[in-house]
């Protein structure tokens, strides 16, 4: 059976940054029986232990891909390099799929859903964009998540 992980990414004290994480805590209350949900905010590559065992993992992230704030994007962990994203987190969510692609029990599938920061200043609070469209993002989780589930095609935001 399908061991299926969500990871929340980012910094609630930065504005913006924390996106992951909310939409993560939000997710965690209407995800499907059997979803393992964690929002440790920051990636480390302490991390990379969470992944033990993960046939599928889905990242929730703030990553700035140039859009209007408040959009939401999704992309496979192979098109993370070649998309020219700047991931906000010190240690991102490239970085983890790198790392864990090096193991013999990398996950058969990997998505990032990301929603595009307007605000990241330290100590302020979600951006009103952002903050709306936090809903929408997840979602988007949730569809990935039944696709997953049901072992069909995924709808993924473009």
């Amino acid at each position: 059976m399908a061991r299926i992980l969500v990871i929340g990414a980012g910094d609630t004290r930065r504005g913006d940054e924390g996106a992951g994480v909310v939409a993560a805590e939000r997710l965690r209350d209407v995800a499907p029986v059997g979803i393992e949900v964690i929002a440790p905010g920051r990636i480390s590559p302490e991390t990379l232990a969470e992944l033990e065992g993960v046939s599928h993992v889905l990242v929730l992230d703030a990553i700035d891909v140039g859009r209007r704030p408040g959009s939401i994007a999704a992309f496979e962990t192979n098109s993370l390099s070649p998309c020219g994203s700047k991931v906000i987190s010190a240690f991102g969510v490239a970085d983890l799929f790198a790392a864990v692609g090096q193991t013999s029990d990398a996950p058969e599938e990997a998505i990032v859903l990301a929603i595009q920061p307007g605000a990241t200043a330290p100590f302020t609070a979600l951006s009103r964009p952002v903050r709306d469209a936090i809903p929408e993002m997840v979602q988007a989780a949730l569809g990935v998540l039944r696709s997953w589930m049901a072992g069909g095609p995924m709808p993924l935001p473009t």
